[in-house]
């Protein structure tokens, strides 16, 4: 009895100290894993301060008058052209174009050096790309199937339903 309680006891020891080595190695996984998610909300992060930033200056650079502002629309594809404008200036208004979001999740964007404003007046819309993580292009196009094809799905939303969300 005596020898069977001490060969249980020992047997006992043995499944402790292995889940004990289990227990540290999930730990170490655990804390590596934690170690490289603080790792990667740090690069999102600086991801989003750069986009918004990028999103910035994009858009000031688009915002050029007088002769000089005419000059580089005749001069540069990156400049909104006249007709442009008042399109523009409601997307830039509105609170579903969300710049820095649409930089991030479009990067080939920065490529073309359009702001994301122009960018998705000019040719976003029309690949159904999304402003904002709040407006579905491709949601609200099936919904108007009848929207003209030079007509952008957030400009109309807002001609639309003028008010708070823009």
């Amino acid at each position: 009895m005596i020898g069977d309680a001490a060969a249980e006891a020992a047997k006992l020891r043995a499944e402790l100290e292995m889940s004990q080595r289990e227990l540290a190695q999930a730990r170490r996984q655990l804390e590596e894993q934690a170690e490289r998610a603080a790792a990667h909300e740090v690069a999102q992060r600086r991801l989003r301060q750069l986009a918004t930033r990028l999103d910035q200056r994009l858009t000031r650079s688009e915002s050029v008058s007088g002769v000089r502002g005419w000059l580089k629309r005749r001069q540069l594809s990156t400049m909104p052209r006249t007709e442009e404008d008042d399109a523009l200036a409601v997307l830039r208004s509105s609170s579903l174009m969300k710049g820095a979001w649409y930089l991030t999740r479009y990067p080939e964007v920065v490529s073309t050096g359009l702001s994301p404003a122009l960018h998705y007046l000019r040719v976003g819309a029309a690949q159904h790309k999304d402003p904002g993580p709040a407006f579905n292009t491709r949601k609200y196009l099936a919904q108007h199937p009848d929207l003209p094809r030079d007509v952008n799905p957030l400009v109309h939303f807002h001609a639309a339903n003028p008010g708070p969300a823009a």
